[in-house]
């Protein structure tokens, strides 16, 4: 046998052992949470990808088995409040004692039918459960910023449609402008909420990029578990999500590349149809309400593990997509600062929502911006 023969072969067999022994050192790496946390972050599945929701993946996402008598499937903006419904509820918190939840003929958060024929300019708002309202529909936002214009000469027949549904990101609510360009809009408000849409939109990438949810450490979910049952509203409303980017740190990465694309899709479709667009950051009830209920927030920050400054991570990562979208040219309303200086409470400590005072206010501000936007239409 050759000499060049001979090198060859022990060449190969050299590889061969080589391969063989990198093999365990794989698998473990591969075990390794923080491993497998950045491979579903940035690697879609590659037999199970997805463009869109099907209904069965939404049922297991959304709860719907859960959730479902309140909300439905719908498969360009995967979840959609149910018509004609009525709700009430006790609340202690609202000058009334309770809090009536009523959808339309289409299941917007509205009393009436949308109208066939516009009869006046239409703007279409899109968010998560704050922008639906834990209030009557006449408290939203949305409709007080409809009465604010009406009130105005050549706003009289203004619409201000409230289409926020909860449980939803910033994908879904892309996903709501599809849906309803039918209604011709002459502008498009999204309302990006700090404490939880970041979370949602790269949940539902996973669900759409075929992975399961990424699970952290026994201790993790232990710590999480005691704070959800001893402050589910905080927890729901800004820990959770800053409490899981301590833990995944990729995926805090990921979701402001998915929120700052999610609503840049947004602009583009806008511009495509003519129709006005208008982004809108919404705080958390930690970044502005100030000192109140704060005994049991840092409580909660303690179970958790968690600074004031990691809890701020929510609002520093709607910052970093303003910023990036406003160097583009996209304008945004923040009412941060507004908010900061309001002598009371804008959310409800029950479950910190907005409450009528933080409606009020946001739906100022918000009729403010669009009798701009409309005057220049």
């Amino acid at each position: 046998m050759n000499e060049g023969l001979r090198r060859r072969r022990a060449a190969r067999i050299t590889g061969l052992l080589l391969l063989l022994a990198l093999v365990p050192i794989g698998f473990l790496v591969l075990r390794d949470p923080r491993v497998k946390n950045w491979i579903k972050v940035r690697v879609p599945h590659p037999f199970d990808r997805s463009e869109t929701l099907s209904e069965r993946v939404a049922i297991r996402f959304f709860d719907l088995g859960r959730i479902g008598n309140e909300y439905r499937y719908d498969p360009v903006a995967y979840l959609l409040t149910r018509p004609n419904m009525s709700a009430v509820w006790e609340w202690p918190e609202h000058a009334t004692g309770q809090l009536m939840m009523d959808t339309n003929d289409i299941g917007m958060r509205e009393d009436n039918p949308i109208a066939e024929l516009r009869p006046g300019p239409r703007v279409l708002v899109a968010g998560d459960s704050h922008t639906a309202g834990l209030v009557p529909n006449r408290e939203s936002f949305a409709n007080v910023a409809e009465a604010l214009l009406r009130n105005e000469a050549g706003f009289e027949q203004v619409e201000v449609l409230n289409a926020g549904v909860a449980f939803t990101g910033p994908t879904c609510y892309l996903g709501v402008l599809k849906k309803y360009l039918e209604l011709e809009p002459d502008a498009f408000v999204a309302v990006l909420f700090a404490g939880n849409d970041f979370a949602d939109d790269i949940f539902l990438r996973f669900a759409l990029d075929g992975w399961s949810m990424p699970r952290g450490s026994k201790e993790y979910h232990h710590r999480l578990r005691i704070g959800a049952e001893q402050f589910p509203e905080g927890i729901y409303q800004g820990f959770n999500q800053a409490y899981r980017w301590v833990h995944f740190q990729a995926e805090a990465e990921r979701s402001v590349e998915i929120v700052t694309e999610s609503f840049r899709q947004m602009g583009a479709l806008c511009a495509e149809h003519g129709v006005a667009f208008l982004p809108v950051v919404l705080p958390t009830k930690m970044d502005v309400d100030g000192d109140d209920d704060a005994e049991r927030q840092a409580s909660l920050r303690n179970q958790l593990e968690l600074s004031e400054e990691e809890v701020a991570v929510n609002l520093r990562s709607v910052q970093r997509v303003v910023q990036v979208l406003e160097a583009e040219g996209l304008r945004w309303l923040d009412p941060t600062e507004a908010m900061r200086d309001h002598a009371e409470p804008l959310y409800w400590r029950m479950d910190y929502h907005l409450n009528t005072a933080g409606h009020a206010l946001v739906g100022r501000l918000l009729a403010e911006e669009l009798r701009t936007l409309l005057a220049r239409r």
